[in-house]
């Protein structure tokens, strides 16, 4: 879990492109503060990340595609 949340926290400082990694730790681990204090009990944590896992499954297909629509309009890529 620290893994994760150190290459989030690099990952998210080099895309808003700031100077240290530090400023991106406050905000997340309030984010993860509040997403580990929602669910009640245990039911409730496997619903939460079995909704997860669905929206996540859904990202990982529906953006892709998304770009590659826009970049066949914009025909600056697509199918080779």
């Amino acid at each position: 879990m620290l893994s994760g949340f150190m290459l989030i926290s690099c990952f998210g400082s080099r895309l808003l492109r700031l100077r240290s990694h530090r400023l991106m730790t406050i905000p997340l681990i309030a984010i993860l503060f509040i997403t580990s204090m929602l669910p009640r009990n245990s039911l409730q944590t496997f619903q939460f990340v079995k909704w997860i896992g669905v929206w996540g499954l859904f990202l990982t297909i529906a953006y892709p595609l998304f770009l590659l629509i826009v970049s066949v309009i914009r025909k600056k890529g697509g199918f080779t």
